[in-house]
């Protein structure tokens, strides 16, 4: 069994508190939730509340704290490689989102804080 280090721990703690983040911005979003970067519901709306009332993408934000966690306990140089596509798949999807969500919503959107 290895030791238990700091980047051991500190990881350890990135992933519980980004599982936090995701978990809790899952539960406000409630019904404008969707799996898809399009919903079409017309029931959806903006979410401001909770995380969303201080940036737009917690849930990501969430993931990529627990992605950075899981590979800081990991202690491998070499690991921080697998950063890069999930990087890339998670600007790709925000990107998609935000398109999406100004074409549904136009100047709401636009005029979020």
């Amino acid at each position: 069994m290895g030791r238990v280090t700091l980047a051991l721990w500190a990881g350890w703690a990135l992933v519980g508190l980004g599982g936090g983040l995701t978990l809790v911005s899952r539960v406000v979003m409630g019904q404008s939730y969707s799996p898809s970067a399009s919903n079409l519901d017309p029931g959806q709306t903006i979410v401001r509340r909770g995380p969303y009332a201080f940036f737009d993408h917690p849930q990501y934000a969430g993931n990529l704290l627990s992605v950075g966690g899981l590979l800081l306990s990991l202690n491998a140089r070499w690991s921080w490689l697998l950063l890069a596509p999930f990087l890339i798949a998670l600007s790709w999807r925000i990107a998609r989102e935000e398109r999406f969500l100004d074409e549904k919503f136009g100047p709401l959107w636009r005029s979020r804080p």
